[in-house]
């Protein structure tokens, strides 16, 4: 067969394994949001996103307070989202077709990685079977809602393959590196510190492994900087914004590992409500290490790393140690099970695979690891959402919530101890409480107030203050501040004012995007330019 039709089949096979991975969704008609995960919040960023190339708050989502989410999260690898509700106008829809559309994604990328490194279709397929069906991405997907670290998931091949390129193969290839580093920081920035970390630690481990130490180093400094480059859009106003006035952002908190019973039990059970790397990667795990004497170096490396990181997510590593270091951003130890599915699903794959000789053997093997992997995931998630503890969202619901939904990070830092102010949407007028009628767009706040008095009055709204905030009273701007409630405060003059609020992207923020733009430009004339060399 050639390899053209290979291409073909298990690109039908992909769309194939993503409908049935999201069928157990997909048939409800509904969204399951568990308590105190993360369903509300996607939600509502995906409402907000209807003028987000113009404006950094949307009125629209997050209780209407003007919560800048659009600095501080990013949202491109979100948009997509946004364009399928334009189309369907049912958010249910909408999130499970998101979904399903980045599972494609998901084994298209983990497909082509494999492939490069392996020259194998059946490995790559397996591999993008197992990866992308892995209890943990269900995890995210169908329990959390961690939506914006399920698609970083999706970039997680991709940035596996530029370190196999730089760290131990073709360093000239450092731009893999680079596009699956980028996408991540448009999509999730904890997972991008995280994948620092790894990376950082694969640096050091293998740079006794391979020669042309220097020329590696060099690409390496070459995928960072392109990086920074493309993500400027990002980082610059995020920083800009940080540093205008006090936010509060997530905060660290005590780090512990997993019970090792308790993981232990979950893992077996495949519980979807932990965060283990689930049954069929215990068993690829035993299988993969009997089997560790027919690994290459490489896949060795990639085998024990990925034990390595189970051992470090569980209460048996140390991690007092990390108590009292800036790591305790990551907020809890399970994270880096995410790393310890990637590297034991590539290394796992191939053990599956590497026997296989007949092309009889490869279909019946292929057939038999894709029923059992599917009955494992449907049947673990249909356990899952018959759990207690969870809403359930239809379409009329989903929408109410993705604009009520209050959510106070980057928030202003006093806001927190006003927060029935916010929530009542109550003005200070002169020190003294009041309702005032007001009506909201996306981009924009607006009321009416007549100042009968002969004195300026002194005006505290419920909304937050950010740079690149614009005040106007009857057309002309004015100046605003942060009041000591934590919100936006102006003074008004006598007589009757109309009242318009909202936020531009600053100048700052525009030339970072400017940044952006020319670099990807640049960025894929190199990339051109690289193919049409290889061609020749």
């Amino acid at each position: 067969m050639s390899n053209k039709k290979k291409c073909i089949i298990s690109f039908m096979l992909i769309l194939f394994f993503s409908v049935i991975y999201m069928l157990p969704s997909m048939v409800t008609k509904n969204i399951y949001h568990f308590t105190d995960q993360d369903t509300a919040f996607h939600l509502s960023r995906i409402n907000g996103l209807s003028n987000a190339f113009s404006s950094p708050v949307n009125f629209n989502n997050f209780g209407g307070n003007g919560t800048a989410m659009n600095v501080f999260y990013p949202w491109l690898t979100l948009y997509p989202a946004y364009i399928l509700l334009q189309i369907t106008g049912n958010l249910v829809v909408t999130y499970n077709l998101y979904y399903l559309f980045f599972t494609i994604i998901t084994m298209t990328l983990s497909y082509v990685c494999m492939y490069k490194i392996q020259k194998s279709h059946f490995s790559a397929i397996v591999f993008s079977l197992i990866y992308s069906f892995a209890s943990y991405r269900s995890t995210d997907i169908y329990f959390r809602g961690s939506l914006g670290e399920a698609i970083a998931l999706t970039f997680m091949p991709l940035i596996f393959l530029g370190c196999y390129y730089i760290f131990f193969s073709d360093y000239k290839k450092w731009y893999w590196l680079t596009i699956g580093m980028t996408l991540t920081v448009y999509t999730h920035l904890l997972s991008v510190l995280l994948n620092v970390l790894i990376i950082f630690i694969v640096f050091l481990l293998s740079i006794y492994l391979k020669n042309d130490k220097k020329e590696r180093i060099f690409a390496l400094i070459k995928a960072t900087t392109c990086t920074l480059f493309l993500s400027a859009a990002v980082f610059i106003p995020m920083f800009q914004q940080s540093n205008f006035v006090e936010l509060k952002v997530p905060k660290g908190g005590t780090l512990r590992g997993l019970s090792v019973s308790e993981y232990l039990s979950a893992t077996l059970n495949n519980n979807l409500s932990y965060f283990g790397i689930g049954f069929i990667l215990f068993f690829l795990t035993i299988h993969t290490y009997n089997r560790r004497k027919n690994l290459t170096k490489f896949n060795l490396f990639v085998f024990f790393m990925g034990v390595l990181i189970i051992y470090t997510s569980t209460s048996l590593f140390p991690w007092f140690i990390i108590q009292k270091t800036p790591l305790t951003v990551i907020q809890f130890s399970w994270r880096l099970t995410a790393y310890a599915t990637l590297f034991l699903s590539y290394t796992g794959s191939i053990s599956l695979t590497s026997y296989t000789e007949t092309r009889r053997k490869k279909i019946n093997k292929l057939l038999f690891i894709s029923a059992f992997v599917i009955l494992i995931h449907v049947v673990s998630v249909e356990h899952l959402i018959t759990q207690d503890g969870k809403d359930i969202y239809n379409s009329n619901e989903a929408n109410l919530v993705s604009q009520s939904y209050i959510h106070t990070d980057y928030a202003n830092e006093k806001s927190l101890n006003n927060s029935d102010m916010l929530r009542k949407k109550e003005f200070i007028i002169n020190d003294v409480p009041q309702n005032v009628d007001f009506s909201i767009t996306a981009s924009t706040f607006s009321f009416s107030y007549d100042n009968n008095s002969n004195q300026p009055v002194n005006i505290i709204t419920p909304l937050y203050f950010y740079k690149g905030q614009v005040v106007q009273q009857n057309g002309e701007k004015i100046n605003s501040s942060l009041s000591k409630y934590g919100t936006t405060q102006f003074k008004l003059g006598t007589g009757k004012s109309t009242i318009k609020i909202f936020y531009k992207y600053t100048k700052l923020a525009r030339f970072a995007q400017i940044i952006s733009l020319v670099s990807v430009i640049l960025f894929i004339l190199y990339l051109l330019k690289k193919i049409s060399f290889q061609k020749r």
